[in-house]
Protein backbone atom coordinates (compact mmCIF):
# COMPACT_ATOMS: atom_id res chain seq x y z
CA UNK A 1 0.00 0.00 0.00
CA UNK A 2 1.33 3.42 -0.94
CA UNK A 3 1.97 6.06 1.69
CA UNK A 4 -0.53 8.44 0.10
CA UNK A 5 -3.20 5.74 0.37
CA UNK A 6 -2.45 5.26 4.07
CA UNK A 7 -2.85 9.00 4.61
CA UNK A 8 -5.96 9.18 2.39
CA UNK A 9 -4.23 11.57 -0.03
CA UNK A 10 -4.86 9.56 -3.21
CA UNK A 11 -6.63 12.42 -4.96
CA UNK A 12 -4.39 15.18 -3.61
CA UNK A 13 -1.98 15.01 -6.56
CA UNK A 14 1.04 14.43 -4.32
CA UNK A 15 3.59 11.65 -4.67
CA UNK A 16 4.92 9.42 -1.92
CA UNK A 17 8.36 10.98 -2.35
CA UNK A 18 6.89 14.48 -1.88
CA UNK A 19 5.13 13.34 1.31
CA UNK A 20 8.40 11.89 2.62
CA UNK A 21 10.29 15.08 1.68
CA UNK A 22 7.80 17.22 3.60
CA UNK A 23 8.01 14.93 6.64
CA UNK A 24 11.82 15.06 6.55
CA UNK A 25 11.83 18.84 6.23
CA UNK A 26 9.41 19.18 9.14
CA UNK A 27 11.53 16.89 11.29
CA UNK A 28 14.70 18.80 10.38
CA UNK A 29 12.98 22.10 11.25
CA UNK A 30 11.71 20.62 14.55
CA UNK A 31 8.06 21.07 13.61
CA UNK A 32 5.43 19.13 15.52
CA UNK A 33 3.01 18.69 12.64
CA UNK A 34 2.68 18.61 8.86
CA UNK A 35 -0.50 19.61 7.03
CA UNK A 36 -1.64 18.24 3.69
CA UNK A 37 -4.59 19.67 1.79
CA UNK A 38 -7.05 17.50 -0.13
CA UNK A 39 -8.68 18.80 -3.33
CA UNK A 40 -12.00 19.24 -1.49
CA UNK A 41 -10.31 21.65 0.94
CA UNK A 42 -10.14 19.36 3.96
CA UNK A 43 -6.84 19.03 5.82
CA UNK A 44 -4.88 15.99 6.83
CA UNK A 45 -2.75 16.91 9.83
CA UNK A 46 0.08 14.63 10.92
CA UNK A 47 1.53 15.11 14.36
CA UNK A 48 5.10 13.89 14.10
CA UNK A 49 5.62 12.91 17.76
CA UNK A 50 2.49 10.72 17.61
CA UNK A 51 3.71 9.02 14.46
CA UNK A 52 7.18 8.55 15.90
CA UNK A 53 8.66 9.67 12.61
CA UNK A 54 12.27 8.63 12.06
CA UNK A 55 13.63 10.18 8.84
CA UNK A 56 16.34 7.52 8.66
CA UNK A 57 13.66 4.93 7.92
CA UNK A 58 12.81 6.73 4.68
CA UNK A 59 15.96 7.11 2.66
CA UNK A 60 15.51 8.21 -0.95
CA UNK A 61 13.56 5.54 -2.78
Amino acid sequence: MALKELLDLKEAGISDSEIIRRLRDADKDNLDEVNFLRPDGTKIKLFLPQVGFDPELFREM
